[in-house]
Protein backbone atom coordinates (compact mmCIF):
# COMPACT_ATOMS: atom_id res chain seq x y z
CA UNK A 1 0.00 0.00 0.00
CA UNK A 2 1.17 3.53 -0.72
CA UNK A 3 1.08 6.34 1.79
CA UNK A 4 -1.64 8.93 1.30
CA UNK A 5 -0.25 12.28 0.12
CA UNK A 6 -0.46 14.91 2.85
CA UNK A 7 -2.68 17.23 0.82
CA UNK A 8 -5.18 14.41 0.27
CA UNK A 9 -4.98 13.18 3.85
CA UNK A 10 -6.00 16.59 5.12
CA UNK A 11 -8.76 17.25 2.58
CA UNK A 12 -11.46 15.43 4.54
CA UNK A 13 -14.54 17.57 4.43
CA UNK A 14 -16.42 18.19 7.66
CA UNK A 15 -19.58 18.81 5.67
CA UNK A 16 -21.39 16.11 3.76
CA UNK A 17 -24.29 18.30 2.72
CA UNK A 18 -26.49 21.15 3.81
CA UNK A 19 -29.94 22.31 2.91
CA UNK A 20 -31.67 25.67 3.17
CA UNK A 21 -34.06 26.13 6.04
CA UNK A 22 -36.80 28.64 6.51
CA UNK A 23 -36.92 30.92 9.52
CA UNK A 24 -39.63 28.70 10.98
CA UNK A 25 -37.52 25.59 10.56
CA UNK A 26 -34.55 27.33 12.16
CA UNK A 27 -36.66 28.07 15.20
CA UNK A 28 -38.49 24.77 15.29
CA UNK A 29 -37.68 22.51 18.22
CA UNK A 30 -36.76 18.94 17.42
CA UNK A 31 -39.94 16.96 16.96
CA UNK A 32 -41.88 19.84 15.37
CA UNK A 33 -42.57 20.53 11.72
CA UNK A 34 -43.02 23.79 9.86
CA UNK A 35 -46.16 23.86 7.72
CA UNK A 36 -47.07 26.60 5.22
CA UNK A 37 -50.33 28.30 6.12
CA UNK A 38 -50.85 30.53 3.10
CA UNK A 39 -49.40 31.44 -0.25
CA UNK A 40 -46.82 33.87 1.09
CA UNK A 41 -44.89 31.07 2.77
CA UNK A 42 -45.60 32.10 6.34
CA UNK A 43 -45.34 28.99 8.49
CA UNK A 44 -46.66 27.82 11.81
CA UNK A 45 -45.34 24.98 13.92
CA UNK A 46 -47.24 21.79 14.56
CA UNK A 47 -46.11 19.11 16.98
CA UNK A 48 -45.03 15.80 15.50
CA UNK A 49 -47.95 13.41 16.08
CA UNK A 50 -45.59 10.69 17.24
CA UNK A 51 -44.72 12.74 20.33
CA UNK A 52 -48.29 13.12 21.58
CA UNK A 53 -50.11 10.07 20.25
CA UNK A 54 -51.88 8.15 22.99
CA UNK A 55 -51.52 10.81 25.66
CA UNK A 56 -54.61 12.07 27.45
CA UNK A 57 -55.18 15.87 27.40
CA UNK A 58 -54.06 16.24 31.01
CA UNK A 59 -51.42 13.53 30.88
CA UNK A 60 -47.75 14.49 30.78
CA UNK A 61 -45.66 12.96 28.01
CA UNK A 62 -42.63 11.29 29.60
CA UNK A 63 -39.29 12.93 28.94
CA UNK A 64 -36.68 10.85 27.11
CA UNK A 65 -33.59 9.78 29.01
CA UNK A 66 -30.76 12.27 28.36
CA UNK A 67 -28.32 10.93 25.78
CA UNK A 68 -25.24 11.10 27.99
CA UNK A 69 -26.95 9.31 30.87
CA UNK A 70 -28.23 6.68 28.48
CA UNK A 71 -24.94 5.85 26.79
CA UNK A 72 -22.17 6.61 29.31
CA UNK A 73 -20.98 4.65 32.31
CA UNK A 74 -20.45 6.97 35.30
CA UNK A 75 -18.05 4.43 36.79
CA UNK A 76 -15.79 4.41 33.72
CA UNK A 77 -13.64 6.78 31.69
CA UNK A 78 -16.40 7.73 29.26
CA UNK A 79 -18.81 8.72 32.02
CA UNK A 80 -16.26 10.91 33.80
CA UNK A 81 -15.31 12.93 30.73
CA UNK A 82 -16.05 16.65 30.80
CA UNK A 83 -16.09 18.85 27.73
CA UNK A 84 -15.99 22.63 27.38
CA UNK A 85 -18.70 23.14 24.76
CA UNK A 86 -18.75 26.56 23.07
CA UNK A 87 -21.79 28.78 23.39
CA UNK A 88 -23.32 31.56 21.30
CA UNK A 89 -22.28 34.60 23.31
CA UNK A 90 -21.18 37.34 22.98
CA UNK A 91 -23.00 38.72 19.95
CA UNK A 92 -21.16 38.53 16.63
CA UNK A 93 -23.89 40.31 14.65
CA UNK A 94 -21.77 43.37 13.87
CA UNK A 95 -18.84 41.27 12.65
CA UNK A 96 -21.08 39.14 10.44
CA UNK A 97 -22.82 42.21 9.00
CA UNK A 98 -19.43 43.70 8.07
CA UNK A 99 -18.25 40.54 6.26
CA UNK A 100 -16.46 40.78 2.98
CA UNK A 101 -14.35 38.03 1.37
CA UNK A 102 -11.12 39.99 1.72
CA UNK A 103 -11.61 40.00 5.50
CA UNK A 104 -12.84 36.42 5.84
CA UNK A 105 -9.93 35.26 7.95
CA UNK A 106 -10.23 38.25 10.23
CA UNK A 107 -13.92 37.48 10.79
CA UNK A 108 -13.11 33.85 11.51
CA UNK A 109 -10.61 34.83 14.18
CA UNK A 110 -13.00 37.37 15.71
CA UNK A 111 -15.81 34.81 15.93
CA UNK A 112 -13.66 32.03 17.34
CA UNK A 113 -11.79 34.27 19.76
CA UNK A 114 -15.09 35.58 21.13
CA UNK A 115 -16.95 32.29 21.36
CA UNK A 116 -14.49 29.39 21.18
CA UNK A 117 -10.87 30.39 21.87
CA UNK A 118 -9.63 26.82 21.63
CA UNK A 119 -11.02 26.59 18.10
CA UNK A 120 -9.14 29.75 17.20
CA UNK A 121 -5.96 28.19 18.61
CA UNK A 122 -6.42 25.07 16.46
CA UNK A 123 -6.83 27.22 13.36
CA UNK A 124 -3.79 29.39 14.12
CA UNK A 125 -1.56 26.40 14.80
CA UNK A 126 -2.85 24.54 11.75
CA UNK A 127 -2.23 27.51 9.44
CA UNK A 128 1.32 27.90 10.73
CA UNK A 129 2.11 24.30 9.80
CA UNK A 130 1.48 24.71 6.06
CA UNK A 131 4.50 24.43 3.79
CA UNK A 132 5.48 27.29 1.45
CA UNK A 133 4.03 25.57 -1.63
CA UNK A 134 0.85 24.05 -0.22
CA UNK A 135 -2.55 25.46 0.72
CA UNK A 136 -3.08 25.90 4.44
CA UNK A 137 -5.90 24.30 6.40
CA UNK A 138 -8.17 27.34 6.05
CA UNK A 139 -7.95 27.22 2.26
CA UNK A 140 -8.60 23.48 2.31
CA UNK A 141 -11.54 23.90 4.65
CA UNK A 142 -13.03 26.63 2.47
CA UNK A 143 -12.31 24.53 -0.63
CA UNK A 144 -10.69 27.53 -2.26
CA UNK A 145 -11.25 31.24 -1.90
CA UNK A 146 -13.66 32.67 0.70
CA UNK A 147 -17.27 32.75 -0.51
CA UNK A 148 -19.00 36.01 -1.36
CA UNK A 149 -21.65 35.80 1.36
CA UNK A 150 -21.15 35.68 5.13
CA UNK A 151 -23.76 32.93 5.50
CA UNK A 152 -21.79 30.63 3.18
CA UNK A 153 -18.55 31.43 4.94
CA UNK A 154 -20.02 30.62 8.35
CA UNK A 155 -21.37 27.32 7.03
CA UNK A 156 -17.83 26.33 6.06
CA UNK A 157 -16.25 27.29 9.36
CA UNK A 158 -16.74 23.76 10.67
CA UNK A 159 -14.73 22.38 7.73
CA UNK A 160 -11.95 24.86 8.46
CA UNK A 161 -11.62 23.81 12.11
CA UNK A 162 -11.84 20.15 11.06
CA UNK A 163 -8.98 20.49 8.58
CA UNK A 164 -6.84 22.54 10.95
CA UNK A 165 -7.38 19.92 13.65
CA UNK A 166 -6.05 17.29 11.27
CA UNK A 167 -2.99 19.39 10.54
CA UNK A 168 -2.22 19.88 14.24
CA UNK A 169 -2.57 16.18 15.07
CA UNK A 170 -0.53 14.97 12.11
CA UNK A 171 2.29 17.37 13.00
CA UNK A 172 2.27 16.28 16.66
CA UNK A 173 2.39 12.57 15.87
CA UNK A 174 4.86 10.33 14.08
CA UNK A 175 4.68 7.06 12.11
CA UNK A 176 4.91 5.00 15.30
CA UNK A 177 2.67 7.05 17.59
CA UNK A 178 -0.26 9.09 16.22
CA UNK A 179 -1.24 12.10 18.31
CA UNK A 180 -4.60 13.49 19.39
CA UNK A 181 -4.97 17.03 20.70
CA UNK A 182 -7.86 16.81 23.16
CA UNK A 183 -7.52 20.28 24.62
CA UNK A 184 -5.16 23.22 25.04
CA UNK A 185 -2.78 21.26 27.26
CA UNK A 186 -3.73 17.65 26.49
CA UNK A 187 -2.13 15.57 23.75
CA UNK A 188 -2.52 11.78 23.74
CA UNK A 189 -0.08 9.57 21.82
CA UNK A 190 -0.70 5.85 21.47
CA UNK A 191 1.74 3.42 19.89
CA UNK A 192 0.74 1.87 16.57
CA UNK A 193 -2.83 1.81 15.36
CA UNK A 194 -1.96 2.61 11.76
CA UNK A 195 -2.44 0.28 8.79
CA UNK A 196 1.28 -0.60 8.67
CA UNK A 197 4.07 -0.84 11.22
CA UNK A 198 3.97 -1.92 14.86
CA UNK A 199 0.53 -2.82 16.17
CA UNK A 200 -0.91 -2.50 12.67
CA UNK A 201 -4.70 -2.49 12.48
CA UNK A 202 -6.96 -3.52 9.58
CA UNK A 203 -8.23 -1.20 6.90
CA UNK A 204 -11.30 0.84 7.79
CA UNK A 205 -12.91 -0.14 4.47
CA UNK A 206 -13.27 -3.71 5.74
CA UNK A 207 -16.46 -2.65 7.52
CA UNK A 208 -18.03 -2.03 4.12
CA UNK A 209 -20.51 -4.79 3.40
CA UNK A 210 -20.96 -5.87 7.02
CA UNK A 211 -24.39 -6.70 8.38
CA UNK A 212 -24.81 -3.25 9.94
CA UNK A 213 -24.02 -1.23 6.82
CA UNK A 214 -27.03 -2.64 4.99
CA UNK A 215 -29.20 -0.31 7.08
CA UNK A 216 -27.52 2.68 5.46
CA UNK A 217 -25.69 1.71 2.25
CA UNK A 218 -23.28 4.09 0.49
CA UNK A 219 -25.02 6.86 -1.43
CA UNK A 220 -24.86 6.29 -5.20
CA UNK A 221 -25.20 10.01 -5.90
CA UNK A 222 -24.50 13.21 -4.00
CA UNK A 223 -27.48 14.69 -2.23
CA UNK A 224 -29.49 11.49 -1.82
CA UNK A 225 -31.10 10.67 1.52
CA UNK A 226 -31.42 7.47 3.50
CA UNK A 227 -27.89 6.40 2.57
CA UNK A 228 -24.32 6.99 3.76
CA UNK A 229 -22.71 10.00 2.03
CA UNK A 230 -19.45 9.51 3.95
CA UNK A 231 -18.74 5.99 2.69
CA UNK A 232 -17.43 7.18 -0.67
CA UNK A 233 -14.61 9.00 1.10
CA UNK A 234 -13.83 6.93 4.17
CA UNK A 235 -14.63 3.39 3.03
CA UNK A 236 -13.30 3.48 -0.51
CA UNK A 237 -10.72 1.18 -2.06
CA UNK A 238 -9.59 -2.41 -1.90
CA UNK A 239 -7.37 -3.18 1.12
CA UNK A 240 -5.85 -6.06 -0.81
CA UNK A 241 -4.35 -4.05 -3.67
CA UNK A 242 -1.23 -1.88 -3.82
CA UNK A 243 -3.14 1.37 -4.36
CA UNK A 244 -3.54 3.53 -1.27
CA UNK A 245 -7.07 4.77 -0.63
CA UNK A 246 -8.49 6.53 2.41
CA UNK A 247 -10.35 3.33 3.22
CA UNK A 248 -6.99 1.66 3.88
CA UNK A 249 -6.47 3.71 7.05
CA UNK A 250 -6.65 1.85 10.36
CA UNK A 251 -7.83 2.49 13.90
CA UNK A 252 -5.65 5.58 14.31
CA UNK A 253 -7.57 7.46 11.62
CA UNK A 254 -10.95 6.06 12.68
CA UNK A 255 -10.37 7.84 15.98
CA UNK A 256 -8.78 10.89 14.37
CA UNK A 257 -11.88 11.46 12.25
CA UNK A 258 -14.09 11.04 15.30
CA UNK A 259 -12.12 13.76 17.09
CA UNK A 260 -12.29 16.15 14.15
CA UNK A 261 -16.03 15.64 13.70
CA UNK A 262 -16.36 16.65 17.34
CA UNK A 263 -14.53 19.84 16.43
CA UNK A 264 -16.80 20.28 13.42
CA UNK A 265 -19.92 20.13 15.57
CA UNK A 266 -18.46 22.50 18.16
CA UNK A 267 -17.61 24.97 15.39
CA UNK A 268 -21.12 24.68 13.96
CA UNK A 269 -22.64 25.32 17.37
CA UNK A 270 -20.43 28.37 17.79
CA UNK A 271 -22.19 30.12 14.90
CA UNK A 272 -25.51 28.27 14.89
CA UNK A 273 -27.49 31.42 15.67
CA UNK A 274 -26.36 32.80 12.30
CA UNK A 275 -26.90 29.69 10.15
CA UNK A 276 -29.67 29.90 7.58
CA UNK A 277 -29.15 26.36 6.29
CA UNK A 278 -29.35 23.02 8.02
CA UNK A 279 -25.97 21.38 8.23
CA UNK A 280 -24.74 17.82 8.65
CA UNK A 281 -22.56 18.54 11.70
CA UNK A 282 -24.37 16.04 13.95
CA UNK A 283 -24.57 13.54 11.10
CA UNK A 284 -20.78 13.56 10.73
CA UNK A 285 -20.20 12.87 14.40
CA UNK A 286 -22.82 10.13 14.57
CA UNK A 287 -21.44 8.49 11.43
CA UNK A 288 -17.98 8.49 13.00
CA UNK A 289 -19.36 6.79 16.12
CA UNK A 290 -21.12 4.23 13.94
CA UNK A 291 -17.88 3.52 12.05
CA UNK A 292 -15.98 3.12 15.34
CA UNK A 293 -18.46 0.57 16.67
CA UNK A 294 -18.46 -1.36 13.40
CA UNK A 295 -14.67 -1.20 13.21
CA UNK A 296 -14.29 -2.72 16.68
CA UNK A 297 -16.79 -5.43 15.75
CA UNK A 298 -14.95 -6.21 12.51
CA UNK A 299 -11.56 -6.24 14.21
CA UNK A 300 -12.73 -8.47 17.06
CA UNK A 301 -14.23 -11.12 14.76
CA UNK A 302 -11.95 -10.90 11.73
CA UNK A 303 -8.60 -9.74 13.12
CA UNK A 304 -8.40 -11.11 16.66
CA UNK A 305 -4.65 -10.54 17.09
CA UNK A 306 -4.91 -6.85 16.27
CA UNK A 307 -8.00 -6.57 18.44
CA UNK A 308 -6.25 -8.23 21.37
CA UNK A 309 -3.29 -5.87 21.04
CA UNK A 310 -5.59 -2.84 21.12
CA UNK A 311 -7.54 -4.19 24.09
CA UNK A 312 -4.28 -4.80 25.95
CA UNK A 313 -3.22 -1.16 25.49
CA UNK A 314 -4.39 1.20 28.26
CA UNK A 315 -3.69 4.10 25.90
CA UNK A 316 -5.96 2.91 23.07
CA UNK A 317 -8.68 1.77 25.45
CA UNK A 318 -8.62 5.07 27.29
CA UNK A 319 -8.67 7.08 24.06
CA UNK A 320 -11.62 5.12 22.65
CA UNK A 321 -13.62 5.66 25.84
CA UNK A 322 -12.63 9.32 26.13
CA UNK A 323 -13.74 10.10 22.58
CA UNK A 324 -16.92 8.09 23.10
CA UNK A 325 -17.72 10.13 26.21
CA UNK A 326 -16.95 13.48 24.59
CA UNK A 327 -19.17 12.61 21.66
CA UNK A 328 -22.23 11.92 23.78
CA UNK A 329 -21.71 15.05 25.88
CA UNK A 330 -21.67 17.05 22.67
CA UNK A 331 -24.63 15.26 21.12
CA UNK A 332 -26.66 15.86 24.26
CA UNK A 333 -25.75 19.56 24.30
CA UNK A 334 -26.96 19.97 20.69
CA UNK A 335 -29.92 17.57 20.84
CA UNK A 336 -32.51 20.34 20.46
CA UNK A 337 -30.68 22.23 17.71
CA UNK A 338 -32.50 20.85 14.73
CA UNK A 339 -30.54 22.87 12.20
CA UNK A 340 -27.27 21.12 13.15
CA UNK A 341 -28.38 17.80 11.66
CA UNK A 342 -29.97 16.43 8.51
CA UNK A 343 -30.57 12.75 9.21
CA UNK A 344 -29.15 12.60 12.70
CA UNK A 345 -32.17 10.91 14.25
CA UNK A 346 -31.86 7.97 11.83
CA UNK A 347 -28.13 7.78 12.52
CA UNK A 348 -28.69 7.86 16.27
CA UNK A 349 -30.80 4.71 15.97
CA UNK A 350 -27.98 2.97 14.09
CA UNK A 351 -25.38 3.95 16.69
CA UNK A 352 -27.66 2.68 19.46
CA UNK A 353 -27.98 -0.78 17.91
CA UNK A 354 -27.55 -3.08 20.96
CA UNK A 355 -25.03 -5.37 19.25
CA UNK A 356 -22.83 -2.37 18.44
CA UNK A 357 -23.14 -0.83 21.88
CA UNK A 358 -21.77 -4.10 23.23
CA UNK A 359 -18.49 -3.32 21.44
CA UNK A 360 -18.03 -0.28 23.66
CA UNK A 361 -19.01 -2.31 26.70
CA UNK A 362 -16.24 -4.78 25.85
CA UNK A 363 -13.74 -1.90 25.84
CA UNK A 364 -15.01 -0.83 29.26
CA UNK A 365 -14.57 -4.34 30.64
CA UNK A 366 -11.07 -4.59 29.20
CA UNK A 367 -10.33 -1.27 30.91
CA UNK A 368 -11.41 -2.65 34.28
CA UNK A 369 -14.83 -0.95 34.43
CA UNK A 370 -16.89 -4.01 35.39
Amino acid sequence: MRHLPLAVALTLSALACAEPQTGAEAAAPRGATAEPTDDDGVATLSADASETAGAAPDEAVSEPTPLAARRLDPACVDGRVTLDIPGRQPSIAAEVAAYEPARARALMRQVLTARWPYGERLVDEGVALAGPDEPDCVTRGLNGDPPALARDFLLRLQSVVHECGHAVDLAAGDPLAPAYRLGPDTVVRCEGGRYVGPLATPARSRIRGDAFGAERPPCPDKGERGCDPYAGLYLEGDPGDDQFDTGDQGLAMVLEELLQYQHSLMAARTISDHLIARTSARDGLLTSLWYLERYLHMMRLGHPEAYAAVMESPCWRGLILTLWGRSWRLLEATADERHLGLEDEALLALVEEPALLQEIERVRRAHGCD
